[in-house]
């Protein structure tokens, strides 16, 4: 299995793909949209101290995390 997935990996790591990867993220050049907020909103519950709210939250899907984002909000507002 490693053998394989050596050879895939030495194949997809050209430039060419390293430059898509970067210039898709929005890494380079920049770009604030390239990935629509929607898609990076589970992110902001990692920023939540503890790991079982973390869990929680993600486990609850997109209504928990935007219930838990618009109720951290409150907090530091």
């Amino acid at each position: 299995m490693a053998k394989l997935a050596c050879k895939a990996y030495l194949k997809a790591m050209t430039p060419l793909n390293i430059k898509s990867a970067f210039r898709k993220t929005g890494i380079h050049p920049l770009s604030s949209n390239a990935i629509s907020a929607e898609k990076l909103i589970t992110c902001e519950g990692f920023r939540e101290a503890s790991p079982v709210r973390k869990v929680a939250v993600l486990k609850g899907g997109k209504d928990a995390v935007l219930a838990f984002l618009k109720l951290k909000k409150k907090k530091t507002t």
